[in-house]
């Protein structure tokens, strides 16, 4: 299983999704809104669409309200951003 890590802006895009989430779901909700997406990913980092015509490198998976952004470096995958799926993304990426 590849190991994640959460960049700088996916974590304030992960506390901003878990306050949100908090106020309308609870905190049981919040805390596990979108682990087992990740799971899913570290377990399966082709399971994302590859957006190379957007970033090269970059794979995007939805779950949910969300997109997952991602890349994967040797058994690293790499959390770009996590961003709700109405947002324009390619604007914040």
């Amino acid at each position: 299983m590849h190991r994640i890590h959460k960049q700088h802006q996916a974590e304030q895009d992960l506390i901003d999704i878990w306050i949100y989430s908090c106020g309308n779901w609870g905190a049981i909700q919040a805390d596990n809104y979108l682990d087992e997406a990740f799971k899913n990913i570290a377990e399966n980092p082709e399971i994302g669409v590859n957006i190379n015509y957007i970033r090269p490198g970059y794979l995007k998976y939805s779950v949910k309200e969300h997109i997952i952004f991602y890349r994967i470096q040797k058994s690293t995958i790499h959390i770009v951003r996590v961003l709700g799926n109405e947002m324009d993304y390619i604007q914040h990426l």
